[in-house]
Formats: structure tokens, C-alpha cells, sequence
């Protein structure tokens, strides 16, 4: 179990089994401050079939997914052309990673870098992109996804964005204690 909140009615505030918290606004999964850290899509669902779905990947699995990807041949994928594939950096975005770049998806719930295996219905790369320079020497990657308020590109894809990492909230200070 990858510890993601399942609960999709609107209005309702769930738990998942590592304690982090979320709330559901109008039917769709949104972060609300906790001890994790995430990368926020600004409410575009990794899943553009399904609208509910999350619009948040927790930066642990990204962490993992980029170890896995950054540790093989940096070179397109001989069994499904389209990924990795070429970034070109289009919209401008500040990247960490040095050019040349390649693109990946990464997706929630997940800890070993996307492969495309059996149906593409059941294997969708989703919104979520992990960016990284084709350099073997520049570990540096970056969180990007197709912006859904963005406008499509000429190949018919929406633009993207940076996506927000956002650091894990800080514990509450502890009470002062009163002198005896």
C-alpha cells in the first residue's frame, strides 16, 4: 500500500495508514499541512481520466522513482520510443538539471522509475514529469507537469509548470515549562 488517502467524497477529511492527513474540496484530493514533504501540482490530477485523483506526489516516492531512473543508461527506452524522451524546455522553467534533458513520468504511489508494460489504459504516464539532464555526472532533477490551465502546445499537449515542493511541516513547538 503506498499510504495514499482513498477517500473521495467532497467535503470530508481522511487519514491514510502513515498518518498524513488530506481533505477532499469539491471531490478532488488535496494536501493540508503534515510531517511529509510533496510536490504540488496545483490541482491538476496526475490523471487527467480521472478527475479526482491526486494532485500531489509525495516526495519520498519521487526521491525513489529518480534514484531508480538517474541509475540507468541515460539513453531513450529501446522498448517504448516515447519515454525518456527529449525536454526541450519550451516554457522557459528554471530547471536544476543541466541541458541536454530528458523527461520521464513519475507518478503517486509508486517507487521504481515508469515503464510502459501491457495496455496503455492500464499503464498511463499521467500528468507528472521528472526532468533530468542527460549527463551522468548531474544527479540534479526536477518536477514538472502538463499545466491543465495552460494552453496546448502545437503537438496537443498542455504546457508545463514547475511544480511546488513543498518541505514537511514542522513539529509544533513544546510548551515553555514553568519553573517549580
Amino acid at each position: 500500500m503506498s499510504g495514499r488517502a482513498t477517500s473521495e467524497t467532497a467535503g470530508s477529511e481522511t487519514t491514510d495508514s502513515s498518518g498524513e492527513h488530506s481533505e477532499c474540496d469539491s471531490g478532488q484530493l488535496r494536501r493540508t499541512p503534515t510531517v511529509s514533504s510533496f510536490y504540488d501540482l496545483k490541482g491538476t490530477p496526475w490523471d487527467d481520466r480521472k478527475p479526482n485523483s491526486q494532485t500531489w506526489i509525495y516526495a519520498r516516492e519521487v526521491r525513489a522513482q529518480a534514484a531508480d531512473v538517474l541509475a540507468a543508461p541515460r539513453k531513450a527506452h529501446e522498448n517504448h520510443p516515447c519515454y525518456p524522451s527529449v525536454f526541450r524546455n519550451d516554457e522557459g522553467l528554471e530547471l536544476k538539471a543541466e541541458p541536454p534533458l530528458l523527461h520521464t513520468p513519475v507518478r503517486p504511489g509508486h517507487t521504481t522509475g515508469w515503464l510502459h508494460e501491457g495496455p496503455r489504459d492500464r499503464n498511463r504516464p499521467g500528468a507528472a514529469r521528472l526532468v533530468y539532464s542527460k549527463n551522468p555526472t548531474d544527479t540534479n532533477f526536477d518536477v514538472v507537469y502538463h499545466d491543465k490551465s495552460q494552453p496546448q502546445s502545437n503537438r496537443g499537449y498542455r504546457l508545463f509548470a514547475m511544480a511546488e515542493y513543498v518541505p514537511a511541516a514542522t513539529s509544533p513547538p513544546s510548551p515553555a515549562r514553568s519553573e517549580p
